[in-house]
């Protein structure tokens, strides 16, 4: 996706992990995706080289503000269109969740698209987005979970030798219908 993309857009990208959500502050995140979108610049954005000179050259902090603050000139000046990405935002803490969303929408202001991918019932778009949005669900179909299934089990020298024919069906059936399509 990001490839593809990259055809139109300057594109930044952050995947969330639930194993990195306790490292994964709102400063790392913002602070990437800054980088990403400089780096695809000709030269350092002024704005950047300012920031700097304002942190006494990185020895003070990094705050989110800041980064938030220039994110939105980059996504603003910059004369490439921009695209964020970010993928499991639902792995991040609640407080992260909050300033990460709030940042898209600010970055949404001043021009930037967002693909951003999360479990709905975790992180409710309509809630965090104010701008325009479309929401996509994402399905998987019952006979790719009963697939899948299957091949779990066939891999598994434990399980395949164990189960009879019946009870591998009866396993393989309730799985399907429990994954409620997920």
């Amino acid at each position: 996706m990001v490839e593809h993309l990259r055809r139109d857009y300057c594109v930044a990208y952050f995947y969330c992990s639930h194993e990195d959500s306790f490292s994964e502050t709102e400063v790392l995140i913002a602070s990437s995706l800054l980088r990403q979108i400089a780096e695809q610049e000709s030269s350092l954005p002024r704005a950047v080289e300012e920031l700097h000179a304002q942190l006494d050259h990185g020895r003070r902090p990094l705050r989110f503000d800041d980064v938030a603050r220039l994110l939105s000139t980059l996504c603003a000046n910059t004369g490439k269109r921009v695209c964020i990405l970010l993928d499991g935002l639902d792995e991040c803490s609640r407080a992260v969740k909050g300033k990460i969303t709030s940042l898209i929408g600010n970055l949404g202001c001043a021009g930037a698209k967002a693909v951003i991918t999360s479990r709905p019932h975790i992180v409710p778009p309509k809630r965090w987005l104010t701008a325009n949005f479309v929401t996509l669900e994402i399905e998987s179909d019952i006979s790719d979970i009963r697939a899948y299934v299957e091949h779990m089990i066939d891999q598994s020298d434990d399980l395949s030798e164990l189960l009879c024919e019946d009870m591998r069906d009866e396993i393989v059936e309730r799985v399907a219908e429990q994954a409620n399509k997920m």
